[in-house]
């Protein structure tokens, strides 16, 4: 499949509130956490979930899964540029991402109005694309994403989860951004569909669907905004601690949950298999809660080393990763973190005789 390049503005927001209940968007997010609990973790394939299964206009049928932003069949929307916002009347030309929640600001008669987070529930947000289809067609396309709620995570309160609905404009049919009607956190940057790298640019937001992996790792704890504790032994046993961001977490964390062991974007497992995950920040944000064999340590760029894969049946099967360069080291002690040298690892649930 042929993946057009594209260019896209957010270029108006306006009030268009059609509201959902937000009880039940809430236990939602609970319900997921009570399936996964602790440090077990349910691992996913996917960066993103965004579908469009059915939804097709002017001849371009979107069917498809996401990786990263929007992503539909043949057309790939790879982040999304905030270049001007308006809101019930008011126009803003300065709109930025502050952690995960979506802020608005204009000087109005000498004073400053500002608006985010759960503030704009009910804008849409229309977006302009310059799209190339798979067969080498450019389109320009209208389209109009609405913010039916927005609400905070119940453990971390600078997670900001936006329910939202998509519409191409002038049609006046809204469906779900995100599959299933999941809600979606507002990202810094956007992903490379082929290889998982994050690509760091300032001027784009990834909405990560709370059903890929981009969510998952956030809602796991490694926000990429945020700044957590590391320390180390020093001279004397005397430890030294120095705040670092967790940026790099995330993305480790992305290529832990899809198995992506190479690092070249490519996920070695089946979705909703079990894995035990920690770190070595002080506190941990995530600690290990089993005697289960390790499987790696991660770095942004895949595995650091590589004691087992998770999926047994595959390597039964004689599947196993063959990784290109010094990548996936073999090594005694693989799943300590030692001095640092990866920033999570992870353990597998072995097979059941």
């Amino acid at each position: 499949m042929q993946v057009g390049l594209v260019a896209v503005a957010m270029v108006s927001l306006v009030g268009c509130y059609q509201g959902v209940d937000v009880e039940d968007l809430v236990d939602e997010i609970a319900d997921m956490r009570d399936t996964e609990g602790n440090a077990i973790k349910l691992n996913g394939f996917t960066f993103n979930g965004i579908s469009f299964n059915g939804f097709g206009f002017n001849g371009i049928s979107f069917n498809g899964v996401s990786f990263n932003g929007f992503s539909f069949n043949g057309v790939s929307f790879n982040g999304i540029s905030f270049n001007g916002v308006s809101f019930n009347g008011v126009s803003f030309n300065d709109v930025s991402l502050n952690g995960s929640s979506i802020e608005v600001k204009k000087k109005v008669n000498g004073k400053w109005l500002r608006k985010g987070g759960e503030e704009l529930v009910g804008m849409d947000m229309k977006i302009t694309a310059d799209v190339r289809d798979s067969e080498g067609g450019q389109h320009v396309m209208d389209f109009l994403v609405r913010a039916d709620d927005i609400y905070t995570d119940l453990v971390y309160d600078d997670i900001h989860y936006y329910h939202l609905s998509i519409s191409l404009k002038g049609t006046d049919v809204w469906q779900p951004l995100c599959e299933g009607g999941v809600p979606a956190i507002p990202l810094q940057n956007y992903w490379n569909e082929a290889t998982g790298a994050r690509v760091d640019d300032k001027n784009f937001v990834t909405f990560a669907c709370t059903n890929g992996v981009l969510a998952h790792c956030t809602q796991w704890g490694y926000r990429p905004w945020a700044e957590a504790e590391q320390c180390d032994e020093g001279k004397k046993g005397k430890k030294s601690c120095r705040d670092i961001s967790l940026q790099d977490h995330h993305q480790a964390c992305t290529r832990m949950a899809r198995a992506d062991y190479c690092g070249d974007g490519v996920a070695w497992t089946v979705p909703g298999t079990p894995i035990d995950i920690y770190d070595a920040l002080d506190p941990q944000i995530e600690a290990s809660e089993t005697d289960w064999p390790v499987e790696a340590e991660w770095k942004p760029n895949g595995a650091y080393c590589l004691n087992d894969i998770r999926q047994q049946g595959w390597k039964a099967q004689g599947k196993y990763p063959t990784c290109k360069g010094s990548k996936a080291k073999v090594v005694a002690n693989c799943g300590t973190l030692k001095d640092d040298r990866a920033l999570v690892a992870s353990k597998f649930e072995p097979l059941k005789k």
